[in-house]
């Protein structure tokens, strides 16, 4: 099977990234204390896995460019099937810094979707301009 790429390997993109928080609450089992007791003995609480902290989720608070293009080292196509038996296929490129030597290229390669890449900076600062105005129509609705 053949598919048609939006970008090529060695294509350079500007890149947009979401910087998100992560919402965590104390746990529950534990107080936030990281241990439970019993008898004489503590061990690692199970529910939190000793961190004392639930994590709840993320959200994004904004979004960004790099101004320095990055080239394009690998292509990852996916295909997820939908629970109505429909297809959804991604296109997912593969970064990696040039800071690496060989050995640890492999283990430090990161993934970025079609959707956030861009074949100008230009077209890559209005996108962040745009969804982050969308962050702040949604903030001011739920108040985060």
């Amino acid at each position: 099977m053949e598919f048609k790429t939006k970008y090529s390997l060695g294509d350079l993109v500007y890149m947009i990234v979401p910087i998100s928080n992560h919402k965590s609450v104390f746990c529950s089992s534990c107080n936030g204390d990281k241990y439970l007791q019993l008898e004489k003995n503590f061990y690692k609480c199970p529910r939190c896995e000793g961190t004392g902290k639930i994590f709840q989720g993320e959200y994004i608070i904004k979004w960004e460019f790099f101004e320095k293009p990055r080239k394009i080292d690998r292509i990852r196509i996916t295909e997820t099937i939908k629970k109505d038996k429909s297809k959804k296929i991604e296109e997912i490129y593969g970064f990696v810094s040039s800071s690496y030597s060989e050995s640890e290229r492999e283990k430090n390669f990161w993934y970025i979707p079609a959707t956030n890449l861009f074949s100008s900076l230009k077209e890559a600062k209005l996108e962040v301009k745009k969804r982050n105005a969308n962050l702040d129509r949604r903030n001011k609705r739920t108040n985060i």
